[in-house]
């Protein structure tokens, strides 16, 4: 038991074998190359910035969802899926309604658009031609947004990239961090646009397959959908039910459209739209990109929030050992801690944060969560709270923590 005051270090997942180590180092070798590969096609700003508006449809498709999801994905969501129940359906719904608007109403013209009016290449840009802003305010204004709250979503990418290395490899969490962001700026320095949208289709597809292969995994460790219910509804039957919260209140109208809402952002998310305007064609790309994108994010949401029922399941007594054979814990330790501080660590707040203040959130409290906070009074928590815990959303990343204990 730790003293007063004393933090235990963060509970890693240490993967010791040279074979994931070589795998790393290839990825980071592959990347490198297409930033080199993508250099050695940019001959104009125009190259640089947008790729010379010439990606086709399946790389505008899965650049575009894969920088939008990023970390969100693989951890934030899960995780809140794994507090809340069938409630994330809510959400989920709001996300793919809001992608598929985001493709129809925005994508086609933003690319017209954007090249009718002088070629601009970049939103600010844009903006000024399309205003006829002379003074160059609304270009300030605009840039000073993105530079703003980019800054803080970007911070949240490294953050997640600094927690993988940290718990595989053993990093210290600083050079982890410094590794990611090098590798990031050293490829999108050489190649631009074009690199950065090749890199993120390959981490698009890597995406698609590991969400894909956890889900299976899982469910084939807990016995598919019967046994998966089974053991949820012995841990908390609210969590079955849409219509309420992890508690068994009654969802409010106000509650359902605030997670339906989630997904009116993404009509304003720069690093999407640049995808749009850098797109070979608005009639032949656009409409075949938007097919594979919804194909993409309907099957990666599904199986993002499908993670949370394998951690579940894994939490029941007779269970646990499957859990961890599948590493099972180790996910929900991560996915649970993100949505946990993404919600606002209490159930009311879930619905009242901004994203300016959602994203600072998750860089400031994830990372306290990941360096042991969570494991810190786990034994303690376990045996004052029995099974109540396990009931208790504001506990959940503590039990999960203690799954493998």
């Amino acid at each position: 038991m730790p003293l007063a005051g004393e933090r235990k270090s963060p509970e890693k997942v240490m993967i010791d074998s040279p074979v994931i180590g070589a795998t790393f180092v290839v990825y980071l070798v592959v990347v490198l190359v297409i930033g080199v590969i993508a250099w050695r096609r940019t001959a104009s700003l125009s190259d640089y910035i947008l790729g010379g508006r010439k990606l086709g449809s399946w790389v505008t498709a899965l650049s575009a969802q894969a920088s939008d999801m990023s970390a969100w994905l693989l951890l934030g969501l899960p995780g809140y899926a794994y507090l809340a129940g069938l409630e994330s359906v809510w959400l989920l719904v709001g996300l793919m309604l809001g992608t598929y608007a985001n493709w129809l109403f925005v994508a086609g013209r933003l690319r017209t658009a954007t090249e009718k009016y002088g070629d601009a290449l970049t939103l600010p840009d844009y903006f000024e031609r399309r205003f006829a802003d002379d003074s160059g305010l609304l270009r300030m204004i605009s840039a000073s947004f993105i530079l703003v709250f980019f800054t803080f979503y970007t911070s949240s990418g490294l953050v997640a990239g600094g927690k993988l290395f940290e718990s595989v490899f053993g990093m210290p969490y600083v050079w982890a961090v410094a590794a990611g962001g090098a590798t990031v700026v050293i490829y999108t320095f050489i190649g631009g646009f074009l690199a950065v949208s090749w890199t993120d289709f390959l981490q698009g597809s890597l995406m698609f397959l590991a969400l894909l292969a956890v889900v299976v995994m899982g469910w084939l460790a807990v016995d598919g959908w019967a046994g998966t219910a089974s053991a949820i509804a012995a841990l908390n039957p609210a969590m079955l039910d849409m219509f309420t919260d992890a508690a068994g209140e009654p969802l409010t109208w106000i509650a359902i459209a605030s997670l339906l809402g989630w997904g009116l952002g993404y009509v304003g998310q720069p690093h999407i739209l640049a995808r749009f305007m850098a797109a070979q064609s608005a009639r032949e790309t656009i409409p075949v990109a938007r097919r594979i994108a919804m194909s993409w994010v309907t099957v990666t949401l599904i199986c993002a929030g499908g993670v949370h029922w394998d951690c579940l399941s894994a939490r029941a007594p007779a269970r646990r050992r499957l859990g961890k054979s599948f590493h099972i814990h180790g996910i929900c330790v991560v996915s649970s801690g993100a949505g946990r501080y993404l919600s606002g660590g209490h159930t009311g707040g879930r619905y009242e944060h901004s994203g300016f203040t959602v994203a600072g959130g998750f860089i400031r409290r994830i990372r306290g969560l990941l360096q042991g906070h969570a494991a810190q009074g786990c034994s303690a928590a376990r045996t004052a709270l029995g099974r109540e815990a396990g009931r208790n959303r504001d506990r959940a990343a503590c039990i999960c923590a203690c799954l493998g204990s």
